[in-house]
C-alpha cells in the first residue's frame, strides 16, 4: 500500500438512487440473460453475463459524459461463492467503475465496502509493474486494511467512483 494522507471516504464518490424508471423490468431482462464463468487475464471470474440494453449506459452517458463506458457486464454473486480477490481495485478495467445494485431484497450489510491499507492508501498508486504486483499481493491479507465506508445495496441505486478505488462485496 502506499502511504498518503488518510481518507475518510474516496473522493469522486457518486451515488444516485432511482436510476431507472422501471427498475423492475430491467432486472428480468437481466436475469433472463445467460451466466457464466468470464476469464480476465489470470483471474477468472463467476456469474458474469452481457448486459440486455443500453438503457444503463445511456442513462451514464447523459449525465457522466466523462466516463466513457467501455466494459460493461451484469454479475451475479450467489453466497458461498469463491472470490479471486475479495478486496481488490478495477484499475485493469477502467478508468471509472459502476456498480448497479439489481436485488430486489439485499440481505441485511449488502452492498460494497471501501477499504484503506493501514499504511495509508484508499486507491492504488502503482505506475510500474512490481510496484502493481506488491499491492495485489497485499490484497489478500485482511490485516492490512480497514474499512472506511460502506454503500449499501439498494434496488435502482448506482454507485461510481474512480477504479482504483480499493473496495469488495460487503458481505464476503
Amino acid at each position: 500500500c502506499v502511504s498518503e494522507a488518510m481518507v475518510i471516504a474516496p473522493p469522486d464518490l457518486i451515488i444516485v438512487d432511482e436510476v431507472l424508471q422501471d427498475a423492475p423490468a430491467y432486472r428480468a431482462q437481466c436475469l433472463a440473460q445467460r451466466f457464466g464463468d468470464v476469464t480476465f487475464g489470470p483471474v477468472t471470474f463467476h456469474g458474469l453475463a452481457s448486459v440486455p440494453d443500453d438503457s444503463l449506459m445511456t442513462w451514464i452517458g447523459q449525465r457522466y459524459p466523462w466516463f466513457a463506458p467501455r466494459l460493461t457486464f451484469l454479475r451475479q454473486s450467489p453466497i458461498g461463492q469463491v472470490e479471486p480477490n475479495y478486496i481488490h481495485d478495477d484499475r485493469d478495467m477502467g478508468r471509472w467503475t459502476a456498480i448497479f445494485y439489481l436485488t430486489a431484497r439485499p440481505a441485511e450489510g449488502d452492498g460494497t465496502t471501501f477499504w484503506r491499507c493501514r499504511d495509508g492508501g484508499w486507491h492504488s498508486h502503482a505506475q510500474e509493474p512490481a510496484e502493481r504486483a506488491e499491492e495485489i499481493a497485499d490484497w489478500a491479507d485482511e490485516t492490512r486494511w480497514q474499512p472506511i465506508e460502506t454503500i449499501k445495496a439498494k434496488l435502482n441505486r448506482i454507485a461510481i467512483f474512480p477504479a482504483g478505488a480499493y473496495h469488495s462485496l460487503a458481505i464476503p
